[in-house]
């Protein structure tokens, strides 16, 4: 397993990750671009949103139904 999402939708192939303040430092900044690497590869595609994007829920609901309908 690469990672374990927030959320996500197996058939459609889309992850979700909320990414808190924990994704701030340099390690863990550069296990994430690594891991979305072997995600895309493995045909995933994935959303990352911030603290600030959770203020906005419609916008995140919208990108996600988007999505999903591709």
């Amino acid at each position: 397993m690469i990672s374990v999402p927030d959320m996500g939708w197996k058939e459609q192939r889309i992850l979700i990750y909320f990414d808190g303040s924990l994704h701030r430092d340099q390690e863990r900044f550069e296990n994430d671009q690594s891991r979305m690497t072997r995600l895309t590869l493995a045909g995933y595609r994935f959303f990352r949103f911030t603290r600030r994007d959770l203020h906005n829920l419609p916008l995140v609901r919208q990108l996600i139904q988007e999505a999903l309908t591709q």
